[in-house]
């Protein structure tokens, strides 16, 4: 994983492996340590991918369109690429404000899901700015994390409802993960449901035909084969959770990497991607809250810690060039997050930031 994008599709080809921070940056590290980090190794797992960029026009579009970054998958054919083009501009348009689309996942009696992208997509970068990596690389990625995060399905209202949500590597590799999220509460009986299940997507699972149809979730609404239940919930403070291995399985989907990321820091990434602790007080009955009962056996790296410091400074640089882009535009404060244009697009500003 190099620190930035290459601009040219003549440079070198670099084996160069990634070398850990001596020091991390200040931040609140939220478990005690477990194991260390072992540095990104793709080079050693996909010999195919490279730094080099494609050459090819669709690959080429598909990365300056959404920030790809090094590593490429070289085995991406064109019509892969072109699958990928139109799978994700149908997500972008279903992801924006003011569309006609959008008004299909934005239920009157929930908080519209477009608006937390934003704030889950700040809690996914800083997933990546609290891990254990030189920094100009973990921005780079956080930075075009932060505009891989789609809203593909919302049902419901408050209290009974259904989210799905796909998250796309930040590298030229093709891969996803998509989210089925449910949750339910019977106010007459005291029943409580809450269910988070993520399935990792290859490049052939790309789907330009259905680019909304939920990979994780069958026509039924239950889990796919292959499926990994991150959490099931149905009341009190007992919370069925997702092994470590289990969640380490999707770190080769999204980095192409191994042993980089704790157990618990995929955790984190997995939870904010499928945005299921931004609506209205969900688990209030639960008393250490989703994020925290769903990851008490889990412990970070050393040297992982929540990002906040980085975060921070990110977060006001992006409010700064959002407001920036939005002035002549916007409607009403420009600070709302309601805002007409293209979320993850928006989202990408700091990606695309010099």
């Amino acid at each position: 994983m190099p620190a930035k994008r290459k601009s040219s599709s003549t440079s070198k080809k670099s084996d160069k492996p990634y070398v850990k921070t001596k020091k991390a940056p200040k931040g609140k590290t939220a478990a005690p340590a477990l194991n260390s980090s072992t540095p990104p190794n793709w080079q050693t797992h996909c010999p195919e991918w490279s730094t080099d960029r494609p050459e090819g026009k669709n690959a080429k579009c598909c990365i300056d369109k959404w920030c790809l970054l090094p590593p490429y998958d070289h085995r991406i054919s064109e019509d892969e690429w072109d699958l990928y083009f139109r799978e994700r501009t149908a997500l972008d348009e279903l992801n924006t404000f003011g569309s006609d689309a959008s008004a299909s996942i934005q239920p009157g009696e929930l908080r519209p899901p477009l608006r937390v992208l934003e704030d889950s997509a700040a809690d996914i970068a800083a997933a990546m700015y609290g891990s254990v990596l030189v920094e100009e690389s973990k921005i780079a990625i956080a930075r075009t994390l932060r505009g891989s995060l789609y809203i593909t399905s919302a049902t419901g209202m408050e209290g009974c409802f259904t989210v799905n949500t796909r998250l796309y590597s930040p590298f030229g590799i093709g891969t996803s993960v998509d989210f089925g999220y449910d949750y339910s509460y019977d106010y007459r009986e005291s029943d409580y449901f809450g269910l988070l299940v993520a399935k990792s997507n290859k490049v052939g699972d790309i789907d330009a035909e259905s680019p909304r149809k939920c990979k994780a979730l069958a026509e039924d609404g239950s889990p796919q084969p292959g499926s990994v239940e991150i959490f099931s919930w149905h009341g009190g403070n007992t919370v069925g959770a997702v092994t470590a291995a289990k969640l380490s399985s999707f770190e080769p989907t999204l980095f192409g990497s191994t042993g980089w990321l704790s157990p618990l820091k995929l955790h984190n990434l997995l939870l904010a991607a499928s945005t299921c602790s931004q609506y209205d007080d969900c688990y209030q009955e639960l008393e250490p809250g989703i994020a925290v009962a769903s990851s008490k056996n889990l412990k970070f790296f050393a040297g992982e810690t929540t990002g906040g410091e980085f975060s921070e400074a990110e977060m006001a640089l992006y409010k700064r060039l959002r407001k920036d882009m939005l002035s002549g535009n916007a409607k009403g404060d420009v600070d709302e997050d309601d805002q007409p244009g293209c979320v993850p697009d928006r989202l990408l500003l700091l990606a695309r930031h010099k």
